[in-house]
């Protein structure tokens, strides 16, 4: 089976801001949870001298996991603010959300792994009605 972006775990910015864990001028301490169980440590700065995010997870068999994602903010192409961007530990490509994904023990961005990660829409586009039908019984 495909591996999709729903299917693994992720960190998005957008959830960040959402739940008041990105939040300018603080230091934010929280825990990220899965449906698995599965949980994170997280903490994120987001002062003016710090801006990143301190992962601490075990992973597997007791693989304990402790480092830090920096993110950068960048003018919004629409003249009005910045806007926040993670740089992705391995490719040093900015994105916005990080994926753990096909046994990796690191968050990643999606461009990072060797392998595909696919949107759901990508997986059967032929019956892409058909999903969408079924989805709403």
């Amino acid at each position: 089976m495909a591996t999709t972006t729903t299917s693994c775990k992720r960190i998005e910015l957008s959830y960040l801001k959402k739940h008041k864990m990105l939040v300018k001028g603080e230091i934010v301490l929280s825990i990220l949870s899965w449906t698995d169980e599965s949980r994170i440590n997280l903490t994120v700065y987001y002062t003016d001298t710090d801006k990143y995010l301190q992962l601490d997870y075990t992973i597997g068999n007791n693989l304990k996991k402790s480092y830090q994602v920096q993110f950068i903010e960048k003018p919004s192409n629409l003249g009005k603010g910045q806007v926040i961007y993670i740089v992705c530990p391995f490719s040093g490509g900015l994105c916005r959300k990080l994926y753990l994904a096909y046994g990796s023990t690191q968050f990643k961005s999606i461009k990072a792994y060797d392998r595909r990660i696919y949107y759901r829409g990508q997986l059967s586009p032929s019956t892409n009605y058909n999903d969408k039908y079924w989805s709403y019984t």
